[in-house]
C-alpha cells in the first residue's frame, strides 16, 4: 500500500483538520473513512518528505529516518473498509531484513488499542509497546491534556533467536492476527437487563500486546529500560446520538508517539 500523493479531497482535508488540529467543533460519531485515512498517512508522510529536502546535516538525517518509517508503515500495513491491519507476509519479510541489515518499522495494533515500535540495537531487537487510545475516564474527567509516558514495556531479544523458522513465522502470525482480530475479555462491558455486553464506546484493554505478547517476548529475551518520552495530549471522546463515538485518529497517535521515540534516540 503506497501512501497516496495526489491531491486530498475536501472530505479528506476536513478530516485531518478535525484529528490533527482538533477544533473547538469536532464530530458526533465514529468517522473513520478508507480515503481519508489513506490520504492522512501519504500528507504526513510527503510532509516529512518535504522537510526532509529542506533540512542539513544532522537535522536532515533524523528527518529521513523518521520519514522512512512512515513509508515502512504503508508498507507494512493495509488500509480497510473498517481498520487498519498488519500484513503479515510484508511483516516477516521487513522483519527478517531489519534483523540482518538493521532500521525501524512502527507497527498499529488496530484491534488490541496498541502500538509497537521495533528496531535493531547491536545484536539485539527492541520492541517498545504501548497503549493507543487512553481509556474514556481519564479522557472525560481529565481538565485540559493528558500528561502520558511511552513506551509502556521494552523488550530487547537477540537476532539469532528471532531469525529461528519457528520464533519469526510464530510472531508474525501472532502480531498480524491482533491487528485485526478483537479479543472479548480485554473489551470493557456492560450490564443491560442483567446480562453482561461489550462496551463498544470505551477503548480496548491492550493488555494482549502489553501483557500478553511482552510476556512471551521475555521467554526470548529480556526487560529493558529505553529513553521514555512524556507527552501531553489532546483527546476527546464525543458521541450524540450514536453507538460508537468519535475519537482522534488511531494511526496518528500512533505517528505521534513512533515519530517522538524515534527521532528522540536518533
Amino acid at each position: 500500500m503506497a501512501p497516496a500523493r495526489d491531491g486530498m479531497t475536501r472530505e479528506s482535508i476536513l478530516y485531518a483538520i478535525n484529528h490533527l488540529f482538533l477544533p473547538p467543533q469536532l464530530p458526533q460519531q465514529h468517522d473513520y473513512s478508507q480515503a481519508c485515512v489513506r490520504s492522512l498517512v501519504g500528507f504526513v508522510t510527503q510532509a516529512l518528505q518535504d522537510f526532509e529536502h529542506h533540512s542539513e546535516g544532522f537535522h536532515q538525517s533524523v528527518t529521513k529516518t523518521a520519514a522512512n518509517v512512515l513509508l515502512t508503515f504503508s508498507e507494512l500495513h493495509a488500509i480497510g473498509d473498517s481498520q487498519v491491519s498488519v500484513q503479515p507476509e510484508m511483516l516477516a519479510t521487513r522483519l527478517r531484513d531489519l534483523c540482518t541489515k538493521g532500521g525501524c518499522m512502527l507497527l498499529q495494533v488496530t484491534s488490541q488499542n496498541a502500538g509497537m515500535l521495533i528496531n535493531r540495537v547491536a545484536d539485539d531487537v527492541h520492541f517498545e509497546m504501548f497503549e493507543r487510545t487512553s481509556s474514556n475516564g481519564p479522557i472525560v474527567d481529565n481538565r485540559g491534556r493528558l500528561i502520558r509516558t511511552f513506551p509502556g514495556q521494552a523488550v530487547a531479544v537477540p537476532v539469532y533467536s528471532l531469525l529461528q523458522d519457528d520464533v519469526m513465522g510464530t510472531l508474525v502470525l501472532a502480531i498480524s492476527k491482533m491487528s485485526d482480530q478483537d479479543a472479548a475479555f480485554s473489551q470493557p462491558t456492560a450490564k443491560k437487563a442483567g446480562t453482561k455486553i461489550a462496551e463498544v464506546r470505551h477503548s480496548t484493554n491492550p493488555l494482549i500486546v502489553t501483557d500478553y505478547l511482552s510476556s512471551i517476548l521475555l521467554t526470548l529475551g529480556s526487560a529493558i529500560e529505553v529513553q521514555a518520552i512524556n507527552k501531553k495530549m489532546r483527546e476527546e471522546v464525543m458521541y450524540m446520538s450514536t453507538k460508537v463515538p468519535w475519537f482522534r485518529s488511531d494511526t496518528w497517535l500512533v505517528f505521534r508517539v513512533g515519530l517522538h521515540l524515534t527521532m528522540s534516540t536518533t
